[in-house]
């Protein structure tokens, strides 16, 4: 084969290379990330309970990098899904039952509790999101885990992944 042709072949497999990354949104150890954070959180609380809420919301913190933050939300029947902590303040004792994915109006945080209380207790949903700071609405990958002792769960999500996708890493 000419070199043109190598060139070409090389030009082409780095091109496809390029693509499959960049239809993935993310890497592998960005979405263990997101589950490394869950699981470390609900360890922090499982500890520590409330006092612990804190750390996790704290902007300089370990629990947040940019995008990427932990959240906590009650199982109890009186409260179900009602935020006990979260980066924003102003959303502490708001129910996120209620929230709607833009365009479907599909109650996505319904998902949230489901998957705290199923057997297993923890795994991804994926539902549509605006972006912060650009507010384009993407896909987000969410973990949720059930805090082993507690009436809680925690949440992380990540942005342009799906559900699939982070399965398939885990």
């Amino acid at each position: 084969m000419k070199a043109p042709g190598r060139i070409f072949i090389i030009l082409l497999a780095c091109i496809s290379l390029f693509l499959a990354e960049s239809a993935f949104g993310a890497t592998p150890d960005e979405i263990k990330n997101v589950v490394d954070k869950v699981e470390k959180a609900a360890a922090l609380v499982g500890s520590e309970g409330e006092a612990a809420y804190g750390k996790l919301t704290d902007p300089d913190g370990e629990f947040v990098n940019g995008s990427l933050y932990v959240f906590v939300f009650s199982l109890r029947a009186e409260n179900k899904g009602v935020l006990t902590a979260h980066l924003k303040k102003g959303m502490v004792g708001k129910s996120l039952l209620s929230l709607k994915e833009p365009g479907t109006n599909r109650k996505f945080a319904q998902d949230f509790v489901a998957i705290a209380e199923s057997a297993p207790g923890k795994g991804w949903t994926e539902y549509k999101w605006a972006k912060p700071n650009v507010r384009e609405i993407a896909v987000k990958a969410t973990y949720i885990m059930k805090v082993p002792g507690h009436e809680l769960a925690i949440g992380a999500g990540i942005y342009d992944v799906t559900k699939a996708e982070a399965e398939a890493v885990m």
